[in-house]
């Protein structure tokens, strides 16, 4: 009986749904934030992910729901109901409403319209009744990728996205599109960061000698330099917000009694030392230079026994993060510059600490490194500057 329904529902499939064929070189750009039904199959569902142009597999209705919610993107309730037919940046993807519980909506690519998938059994409708037909040989030809669930780290990186979305909403300000590629530098500096502090961080110490800086020596002094090292030239102007969050609330210890610490101090004095620092060179050296300190001083602190540990929820630790940025003149500055258009964030623990990076930026479809020119009527074509127009191509 179960291989009879599979023949008649793959049979149903053929005669009503359309079929594609097209070039291998063309098919992932066409097909991109497309459903996909396997004609030739038993009706399996992909999902075209418009971000990297690799087919997911949705699987059951729980599994499609499921897909639809971690590929989401942050966007205003009054964006979403505005809109009759949506711009072509938000065509194929997912939409999540920041200010109704994350409600998500499908923008369908071919009529522009947002679809609601309120529930398994609606995302899955939506599969059914705007899915592609494709055959195996044509299906065979887009990249296959397995979709994981987020990890911890990465689920604090999206709700504090939201967090900060939240905030430029109730500032009357534009949601920040979250961007993977800069949420990928974002993460290693991060991740590089997280690598300083691990001899001078330590869950069994009277004492911890945490440290963060914009300043980089692996791949850039700063965040404009680390975007660009990474092949990200689409911007006109770039943030950066660092926190440091603790994920112990209180911890009880026998030992150590009546010895000093001095971190806070020890911090303000190495900030002001790199801030007058002249040059790249004196900068990174003075880094270097601090972490030799700070673990000197990790050495020579007295033992002790940990007897309880009580930890922060990660919505809290979440909540810290953004309201220390709020309430930060400079890191405020950015969360609620309206220039931002987009932004991605990276995370890394070490020793029971959050290292989490935010990169803002204002892309732009013109005018930076190796992209098209800008035009203006009555105006010569032109780049942003110190880079040149040459043959419609913004060169260095």
């Amino acid at each position: 009986m179960k291989k009879y329904f599979k023949l008649l529902f793959g049979i149903f499939l053929l005669a009503l749904l359309p079929t594609c064929f097209v070039s291998a070189d063309l098919l992932s750009d066409r097909l991109a934030g497309r459903i996909l039904l396997q004609v030739e199959e038993n009706g399996e569902a992909w999902y075209v992910n418009p971000n990297d142009n690799k087919r997911y597999f949705l699987g059951r209705p729980s599994d499609a729901f499921k897909v639809m919610k971690i590929f989401g993107l942050g966007a205003t309730h009054e964006f979403i109901v505005s809109q009759t037919i949506y711009p072509e940046h938000v065509l194929g993807k997912i939409l999540l409403d920041v200010e109704k519980n994350g409600e998500a909506y499908y923008i369908y690519p071919e009529d522009k319209k947002a679809y609601y998938l309120g529930r398994p059994l609606d995302a899955f409708n939506i599969m059914r009744n705007l899915g592609l037909g494709i055959t195996d040989n044509n299906l065979a030809k887009i990249s296959f990728a397995k979709i994981s669930s987020p990890s911890s780290l990465e689920k604090i990186e999206k709700d504090i996205h939201n967090l900060v979305n939240i905030k430029r909403i109730s500032n009357g300000l534009n949601v920040l599109l979250w961007n993977n590629e800069v949420a990928t530098v974002a993460r290693e500096h991060s991740k590089n960061l997280a690598d300083e502090n691990i001899n001078i961080t330590s869950n069994a110490a009277i004492c911890n000698y945490p440290m963060i800086h914009h300043e980089g020596y692996n791949f850039g002094l700063y965040q404009n330099d680390r975007l660009e090292n990474r092949k990200i030239y689409y911007f006109g102007a770039s943030g950066e917000n660092i926190a440091l969050i603790s994920e112990i609330k209180t911890i009880k210890y026998y030992g150590g009694d009546g010895y000093g610490c001095n971190s806070d101090t020890i911090e303000q004095n190495f900030k002001a030392r790199l801030n007058i620092a002249e040059n790249e060179q004196e900068k990174i050296n003075l880094i270097k230079n601090e972490i030799q300190i700070r673990t000197n001083l990790m050495n020579q602190q007295p033992k002790i026994e940990i007897q309880e540990k009580i930890f922060f929820s990660e919505d809290e630790a979440e909540s810290r993060a953004v309201d220390g940025w709020m309430s930060s003149p400079g890191h405020r500055a950015n969360i609620l510059n309206q220039n931002f258009n987009e932004a991605g964030i990276g995370i890394a623990k070490v020793n029971s600490y959050f290292i989490i990076t935010q990169v803002f930026i204002k892309k732009v479809n013109c005018g930076y490194k190796n992209g098209p020119c800008c035009e203006k009527s009555g105006y010569y074509s032109y780049c942003y500057e110190s880079l040149n127009c040459v043959s419609n191509i913004c060169k260095e």
